[in-house]
């Protein structure tokens, strides 16, 4: 069985979760808010494609000068975990933001285990936000 993309959306709609966008069978954007602060809100792309899902985000953008600070953060953080990728990217327009990734074998994954696997990598992305930002 291979877990699709309409699979997890019908997940969610069982556990009454609505903070996400599908686009088309590939794409999920999750918007959930942080639980310890509902204003706080950083959007995870998930990504389906083949038999992999891979859920990405953002944490924050940085300047050029913490670009040394935070790669020693996101070695540190990939030291301690072998489940998130932590890595510095550069954009197209030239900022650089520190972002967290993982990859999981859809295949092998039914819709509920699926949904909280997401849920843990949305909390994971605020541990590391709060972590980057109070030191």
């Amino acid at each position: 069985m291979v877990l699709l993309l309409s699979d997890l959306i019908h997940e969610f709609d069982a556990r009454q979760f609505y903070y996400f966008e599908g686009y088309g069978e590939q794409l999920l954007i999750l918007n959930m808010p942080n639980e310890n602060d509902p204003t706080d809100v950083v959007n995870t792309m998930v990504e389906f494609h083949d038999d992999m899902m891979s859920p990405s985000a953002m944490v924050l953008e940085i300047e050029e000068e913490f670009y040394l600070t935070a790669a020693e953060v996101c070695n540190t953080l990939n030291a301690g975990t072998r489940w998130y990728k932590h890595f510095v990217q550069e954009t197209p327009e030239g900022k650089l933001q520190l972002c967290v990734a993982a990859d999981y074998v859809a295949k092998e994954l039914m819709s509920d285990r699926c949904f909280d696997l997401l849920m843990d990598f949305v909390r994971h992305v605020y541990e590391v936000k709060a972590y980057v930002l109070n030191g």
